[in-house]
């Protein structure tokens, strides 16, 4: 079952105090740097570098940010690395809007096969938040050789097919992906953004 409790190495990102966006404005404003202070700077760097990573990850594949971010904090809940987490995500929307878009028809057989569909966003691209719920809630109950012949045609990794694994119980290890603040809200996504790049200049 999912690590839901050892949080130690994440840093939420939809938590930003007020603040610190507050100060940050001051910055620029001659000596008013000061303002931020050497520890205020570093921590607005990790948490805009972080998501400067998701938003650059997510961007490639055509995905929106808030349920891209939410995936691959659900996988962080469970232990694994930010980037192999980042990695996992990216290569799981990459391959479900290949299906989507027509680019891999057997791959999407398959998944009809086992009664599966993949569901989208109304601007076309995959909801792979929904998606993967929906497979997940039959998925531990599937016998062992239909789990491989599904997971060869979504062409997942391990970090996802534990996902999967978590049966009923992904919805909830979604949602604790937002209430933990590692979904990144996508206008935060525009701030955060914004702090990387005036931040290096600091």
């Amino acid at each position: 079952m999912a690590n839901r409790y050892n949080m130690n190495t994440i840093s939420p990102l939809s938590k930003i105090p007020p603040q610190i966006f507050s100060n940050y404005k001051l910055v620029g404003g001659g000596n008013a740097i000061i303002a931020v202070g050497t520890a205020g700077v570093k921590w607005l760097n990790n948490g805009a570098d972080e998501a400067h990573k998701i938003n650059t990850a997510a961007r490639n594949v055509n995905a929106p940010i808030d349920q891209f971010s939410q995936i691959s904090g659900a996988m962080r809940i469970r232990g694994v690395e930010q980037m192999a987490a980042i990695k996992s995500t990216e290569q799981l929307y990459s391959n479900l809007n290949n299906m989507l878009w027509g680019d891999n028809d057997h791959g999407l057989a398959q998944l009809h096969e086992y009664g599966f569909d993949i569901i989208s966003n109304e601007n076309g691209t995959v909801d792979a938040t929904a998606t993967i719920a929906k497979i997940a809630e039959d998925f531990p109950q599937m016998a062992p050789k239909a789990q491989s012949k599904l997971t060869n045609a979504l062409k997942i990794d391990g970090n996802t097919i534990e996902l999967l694994r978590e049966g009923v119980q992904l919805k909830d290890l979604l949602a604790k992906s937002t209430l933990l603040g590692l979904t990144i809200d996508p206008e935060l996504n525009k701030q955060l953004t914004e702090l990387d790049q005036n931040t290096d200049e600091l």
